[in-house]
């Protein structure tokens, strides 16, 4: 379990600020202080979609320091991610290649996590659905089919 934990906050391309498939995202990411031991060691976004757990082979970006109006650096990170169309969420974890910052509060083997509301499906005739799918209940509601 992770002592202390950065915090994480998204910015979408999407209009409403819901978190859609096909959406460009920001992830912006603060680290702790004096989480990561060496702070010229750059650090990475490591995860996946949905169920990821760390099995498998990670999506690994780059985080990138970001500055203020004056060049300072503001002690904060990005990266930036598009949502592809099987996404229900991302789970990730920031590392410098030694420690994992996993999110706050969290378990091991839990990850820092971003819902995606609306999502697609494919439909038993081979369509592709739009779906708002609910992260609590799981539950989900047609939008509408994608038109070929």
């Amino acid at each position: 379990m992770t002592e202390t934990s950065g915090a994480f906050n998204v910015k979408t391309s999407g209009w409403d600020g819901i978190i859609s498939v096909g959406d460009a995202l920001t992830i912006y990411y603060t680290p702790p202080d004096n989480y990561f031991s060496d702070p010229s060691t750059p650090l990475l976004f490591y995860g996946g979609f949905n169920s990821y757990d760390g099995s498998a082979p990670p999506l690994t970006l780059p985080l990138t320091p970001c500055w203020d109006d004056n060049d300072f650096a503001k002690g904060e990170y990005k990266c930036h991610l598009t949502v592809p169309n099987f996404a229900r969420s991302i789970k990730f974890a920031v590392t410098d290649g030694v420690r994992y910052d996993t999110g706050p509060g969290t378990e091991e083997g839990e990850w820092f996590e971003i819902h995606v509301t609306n999502v697609q499906v494919e439909g038993e005739g081979g369509d592709v659905r739009l779906m708002r799918h609910d992260p609590i209940t799981k539950a989900m509601t047609l939008l509408g089919v994608v038109e070929n």
